[in-house]
Formats: C-alpha cells, structure tokens, sequence
C-alpha cells in the first residue's frame, strides 16, 4: 500500500504544474466570474485523479498486454465522452444510461464548469440560460448543483481507487504468491524428469533405464 501511495504521489506532482499552466491559457471567465480559475483547477485535478484510479486499475487487471491496454483506455474514454452530457441530455437517455452516467468523470466535470460559466444567479430571475436549458441542468443560484458534481468526482476517486488498491492487495497476496510459486515449482520439475527420461530411455541386455530406475533382469538358460 505504501508502494501504491508513493507512485500515485510522484505522478500527481508531476501533473499539477500541468494542471495550473492549462487553466491559466484556457480561462476566459475570470472577468465574468473571478475566481473561477480556482475552481477550474480543482475541477480538473479532481478529474486527473479519478483517471489515475482508472488507469491503475486496468493495468492491474490487464498486465503487461500493451496493445490491450490500449484499446480499453479509449474505449473507456469514449464510453465516459459519450456520457458527459455533450451531445445528449442525460436525462433524455435510458435509466440504464443515466445511471452508467454516475461513473463519468467527463459528466460532472463538464457540468461543473458549465454551472461555474451559466449560474450562480449570472442570469436575472426573468431569464434563462439557454445553454443549461439545453442540456436540462437546474438553474441554481446557490450552486447546490455545482457542490453535487464536486462530491460525485470525489467518490469516483474514492470507488476507482479503492478498487484498484483491493486489485493489488489480491495480486500481491503471500498466500497466492506461494501457491503460484509451488505450481510453478511442480511443472519445472516435471518437464525436467520429463527430458531426463527421454535422454535415459535405453535399452542395454539384462538391464533397462526408465525414469531413472533401474531393474536388473536375470534369465535362466
């Protein structure tokens, strides 16, 4: 566990410079809204941490097959775009969907950002903001929306993570470790006395090698 806490540290450390650098070049509503840039990075390094749970997880689950990987982090990727309430409304979609939907971190992010840009009363109250109108978000002036989005990205860090740290307390389990290691074990010795019977496998007159045991024939004439 402290392996895992140590590792997952050293990478954040080296996505935070990241996370302020991109902020600061993307926001443009810090005259609208000041102190918004704030809050854009801790939407977006709560964001990076939900990914990293991911990512730890299907390493774990997958091993050293690269190109497998590969294909389930886009897949998963596409999977959580889809849902992130871009394209479709998440309350227009199947009770299926809406509820695969509480898994996106694209989701809660996006809404985040949208609550952060479109509400907290930067309407009047005889107006309505088209963009949360389409994509059928509640018009919040207290940001009770807004603070919902930040706990759902925090348990997605917890859930991820808390799941992948099981994933490697399981695979890193003494007893496993010894019963894999004794298989292992048993099929080396057995290919070993497999190849010394095929290289004893003679036959001399009065005396024959199988195995290594050897039985003395004796013939009466």
């Amino acid at each position: 566990m402290s392996f895992y806490l140590v590792k997952a540290g050293f990478e954040l450390l080296s996505i935070i410079p990241v996370i302020l650098v991109y902020n600061y070049i993307v926001d443009v509503f810090e005259p609208v809204q000041p102190g918004m840039y704030w809050w854009m990075v801790i939407l977006t390094f709560l964001g990076a941490l939900v990914v990293q749970g991911q990512s730890h997880l299907f390493a774990l689950l997958i091993g050293s097959n690269f190109i497998v990987l590969i294909v389930v982090a886009f897949s998963n990727f596409f999977t959580w775009f889809v849902l992130s309430n871009t394209f479709n409304p998440i309350e227009e979609m199947h009770y299926g969907y809406q509820f695969v939907a509480q898994f996106s971190v694209l989701r809660f992010i996006n809404e985040a950002l949208f609550q952060l840009q479109y509400g907290f009363g930067r309407c009047n109250s005889n107006e309505v903001s088209v963009v949360l109108y389409k994509m059928m978000l509640p018009r919040d002036e207290q940001g009770q929306y807004f603070y919902h989005c930040l706990r759902m990205l925090i348990f997605q860090i917890v859930f991820y993570r808390s799941i992948a740290l099981g994933v490697l307390i399981f695979k890193c389990n003494p007893q496993q470790n010894r019963q894999k290691r004794g298989r292992r074990i048993r099929e080396s010795f057995r290919q070993r006395q497999s190849l010394r019977s095929d290289q004893l496998d003679t036959f001399i007159p009065g005396m024959s090698a199988w195995e290594q045991e050897f039985n003395i024939r004796t013939y009466q004439l």
